[in-house]
């Protein structure tokens, strides 16, 4: 949550800026939409004559279209087919017109479109071909295939046709086009499959009357040919063979008691003629055989053929019986799907304006939030006061925002300069480092670590209760310092040690009640600490003020920090939030501790101030006034 607080600005600027970007989107860049929807019913139930069908689909004929899902899906599909499409254009002429045939307007070169259009090409090393007819149609195609929309709600026989556009008239007729092509396209598609089965019954009824013709012929050749009788025929010849059989026999008979007794010229006489009686009948006998084989033999192929032209036309009965089923279907076919409710006038579909900002709300927060997020995983500083403290272990004695090094008010005690001094004099207090006539050195790690302004800050307190306190500033350049002078003196310190000046004429009064001098007129502090003489110089100056504030030059840009904290009485490290590194901060104080120069306490500088003392708890440690020691 501190992360997050500190970072606020940064959260509602990006949300700022993609709810900006919403709303040119939404009332600006995008045109306004109206959606129409006609609904049509399939029929889930058979009508008459689809029964009659039904009942006779175990004969072979075709079978009634499904309900179910995968039909009903399939025909969701069918609804946004090239082909349907191409009807709803034919009809509705829409290559001629420019929301749907975009070739007819030419965009502007600054149009997302054309943007992306030039980056694609400019990527592909490709030119913009030239559009001929076809391509002109399949691009109508698919922009219409994205305006319209086909869907089922769950557990009905019903199919919502749902058409977008920019006009609301538009959008209806649209929506009603599609059903309409839709519908056209079942009904073509159902007269030509009746078309493609009377065709095929009509070439199948005159292939099987011819073959039934022939089969006749080849009956009456049959019969012709072998002279059949009827079935009594073949029972006489039965009998007839049967008696010759007898006779046969008998002849056999006496032939075998003639030929038995002693021949006499009429017994020889009697035995030619038993024989020339039984080779009349066994001829006779032969013949009625060889007949009666044909006539058994014909009358079974006649069977036959008997029986296959039945078959022959029993079926030519039946297609011509359903070529006639077929022609009345086609009389009373009223379709699979009714034209339920036609679209009316459309209503406003998109873009969702509310949603849209609902979303880019979200996302600039989640933008916002992740860029902080970024931003504290990538630094380098100290994120607060209780980082500083836990990364160095030495006490945070105050905290100073950025405000208060800008501009330096001190006239008013609840300046936000003011407010740090006074933390820095009571966490002095609490650490007990600054006797009577103390001297103070504030230093910092980085340049611009704003070690004059705490200065001033914490001279200002103490002039507050009627102490003398004299400000050593070693910046002459800081125009702020400067301003502070009634009269800016004419001489620095380091001229009174060279006895070219007087302390008079280097010490001014601020608007604040503290003295000001400089160390030196010019670049820098003039060696001023190195100087001969500034420790009698700096005894006699205790002598004079109760409280001395020396604002000493940053430590990695000269060492004499560290010289000036060995005379100091107590030293303060200033360490600026966000821009002064961790390192930077470990070292300086590494350098100081060698140098025999230990702080008395860090200062954090850019810490953000909080108003209400409720919020403390999502900012630990960065009050910035208030005697507390962290």
């Amino acid at each position: 949550m501190a992360v997050l607080w500190q970072g606020k600005w940064v959260i509602l600027f990006t949300t700022f800026l993609c709810l900006a970007l919403a709303l040119f989107y939404s009332f600006h860049l995008v045109t306004p939409r109206y959606g129409a929807t006609a609904t049509l019913r399939i029929a889930s139930a058979p009508d008459n004559l689809q029964a009659m069908d039904a009942d006779r689909g175990r004969a072979g004929q075709t079978p009634l279209p499904g309900t179910d899902p995968a039909h009903l899906n399939t025909e969701i599909a069918m609804i946004t087919s090239d082909a349907i499409l191409a009807r709803v254009i034919a009809d509705e002429r829409l290559l001629e017109d420019p929301e749907f045939n975009r070739y007819l307007t030419t965009p502007s070169p600054w149009a997302p479109r054309s943007l992306r259009t030039r980056l694609r090409h400019a990527l592909s090393g490709t030119t913009e071909p030239v559009p001929d007819s076809r391509a002109v149609a399949e691009k109508t195609i698919a922009n219409l295939r994205g305006a319209i929309t086909a869907h089922r709600p769950a557990d009905t026989y019903l199919l919502r046709i749902t058409a977008q556009s920019r006009d609301a008239d538009k959008a209806a007729t649209l929506a009603n086009a599609a059903a309409r092509a839709y519908l056209a396209a079942q009904q073509d598609a159902r007269d030509a499959d009746a078309v493609r089965a009377e065709g095929w019954l009509a070439t199948r009824l005159a292939e099987l009357d011819a073959q039934l013709r022939r089969q006749e012929g080849a009956i009456a050749a049959q019969i012709a040919d072998v002279q059949l009788q009827a079935d009594g025929g073949i029972e006489t010849l039965s009998t007839r063979l049967l008696a010759i059989e007898e006779e046969r026999a008998a002849a056999l008979t006496r032939l075998a008691v003639l030929d038995a007794t002693n021949p006499t010229t009429r017994q020889l006489a009697e035995q030619a003629q038993a024989r020339d009686t039984l080779a009349e009948v066994t001829a006779r006998r032969d013949l009625l055989q060889a007949q009666l084989a044909a006539q058994s033999a014909g009358q079974m192929g006649l069977h036959q053929m008997q029986r296959e032209a039945d078959a022959t036309r029993v079926l030519y009965e039946t297609l011509l019986a359903r070529r006639e089923e077929t022609r009345i279907a086609r009389g009373l076919d009223t379709g699979d799907s009714v034209f339920l409710t036609p679209a009316v006038t459309g209503q406003y579909a998109g873009p969702q304006k509310v949603q849209i900002l609902a979303m880019a709300l979200v996302a600039g927060l989640l933008a916002g939030i992740g860029l902080v997020w970024l931003r504290h995983g990538l630094r380098n500083g100290f994120a607060d006061a209780a980082e500083l403290r836990d990364v160095t272990g030495q006490p945070i004695l105050a905290q100073m925002p950025h405000a208060a090094a800008r501009h330096l008010r001190l006239t008013r005690a609840d300046s936000p300069l003011r407010l740090a001094g006074r933390s820095l004099r009571a966490g002095l207090m609490l650490q007990d480092r600054a006797a009577a006539h103390g001297v103070v050195a504030i230093t910092g790690c980085t340049q611009g670590a704003s070690s004059h302004a705490l200065a001033l800050g914490l001279a200002a307190e103490l002039a507050a209760t009627q102490r003398r306190v004299l400000v050593i500033a070693t910046d002459h350049a800081d125009r702020q310092v400067r301003r502070l002078c009634r009269k800016v003196p004419r001489a620095g310190l380091v001229d009174v040690l060279a006895e070219s000046a007087t302390l008079s004429d280097a010490i001014c009064r601020t608007a604040c009640g503290a003295d000001l001098a400089f160390a030196a007129i010019g670049q820098g502090d003039g060696g001023l600490v190195m100087a001969t003489g500034f420790a009698s110089l700096l005894t006699d100056l205790r002598c004079r003020y109760d409280d001395i504030v020396i604002a000493t030059p940053p430590l990695p840009s000269t060492a004499e920090a560290a010289l000036y904290g060995k005379v100091a009485d107590a030293l303060i490290l200033v360490v600026a939030r966000k821009d002064t590194p961790r390192d930077a901060v470990l070292q300086a104080l590494s350098a100081l501790e060698r140098a025999g120069a230990p702080v008395a306490g860090l200062v954090l500088t850019g810490a953000v101030p909080v108003r209400a003392t409720s919020r403390h708890w999502l900012l630990p440690g960065r009050r910035i006034a208030g005697p507390a020691l962290y």
